[in-house]
């Protein structure tokens, strides 16, 4: 048997004539590469969309408050709402 007599033929050329605009169309569009595509396209933009989205609504959040103060007369950083410094034991103004 020889090579040719195994091999089927692509097309005819009846057939590829009768084949129409849309049903090549969609022979395209249903091959797997194709699909594939698609699909990555759509989760890559509805992870850029997230982004952007946290970015807008992160820079609307106020910033957080303080929670230490220095200490006047050493500058160490000590607690917000302490009455003494821990390193100089001097009484600072609690703010409220």
């Amino acid at each position: 048997m020889s090579t040719e007599a195994r091999r089927p033929p692509l097309f005819h050329k009846a057939e590829a004539e009768s084949k129409s605009f849309w049903g090549e169309l969609k022979g395209f569009a249903l091959k797997g590469n194709v699909v594939d595509l698609a699909v990555a396209v759509v989760i890559g933009g509805a992870f850029v969309l997230f982004l952007v989205i946290d970015k807008l609504l992160r820079a609307r959040q106020a910033p957080a408050q303080p929670t230490t103060k220095t200490c006047p007369f050493c500058m160490e950083t000590i607690p917000k709402a302490a009455t003494r410094c821990r390193a100089c034991t001097s009484e600072v103004v609690v703010e409220v």
